[in-house]
């Protein structure tokens, strides 16, 4: 098991490197779903369906498709800036967060999970897992809001012609 966690860790990493480092921003959105898609996997694999199911829907889903449409309003252009964290930072914050990794898998500590009977699916849903419920109702909201705001100012513009005189 711990192989494919290794190989689904790399295969992360390399989607993550590839979204960061790609001129195209509809190629970036793309990279940055499948990232999110091999974080819900992994997630998956180790024991925590619920949060893999919140970011497999908000990450890879709505995320990429907010994305993919403020690109296609924009504009695909090719990135030209200058990076904004110098190099050695980010090799300094990628180096200790590796290390934490590293430290906390050699330790051997087995995580705690506690877990309780459900009385019914209504108690499971509204009781335990309020939080996720919420969280779900709040990202949708705020993705139908985006995309409205993103599709009001092109609706006023041609919604303002000057009639024929």
């Amino acid at each position: 098991m711990t192989l494919i966690y290794a190989l689904i860790a790399v295969a992360l990493i390399y989607s993550a490197y590839k979204a960061t480092r790609l001129k195209g921003l509809l190629n970036a959105a793309l990279w940055l779903a499948a990232t999110s898609c091999l974080t819900s996997l992994l997630l998956y694999l180790m024991g925590s369906p619920g949060v893999a199911v919140i970011e497999l829907s908000v990450g890879a889903g709505l995320v990429t498709v907010l994305f993919v449409f403020a690109i296609s309003i924009v504009g695909d252009e090719k990135i030209e800036s200058k990076v904004f964290v110098p190099r050695i930072a980010a090799l300094l914050i990628t180096i200790v967060s590796f290390g934490a990794l590293a430290f906390i898998w050699a330790s051997n500590v087995p995580p705690v999970f506690t877990s309780k009977e459900a009385d019914i699916l209504a108690n499971t849903i509204w009781d335990d897992r309020k939080i996720d419920i919420y969280l779900q109702a709040a990202l949708i909201i705020s993705g139908i809001l985006g995309i409205m705001l993103l599709i009001a100012p092109a609706v006023t513009k041609h919604s303002k012609k000057e009639p024929n005189q």
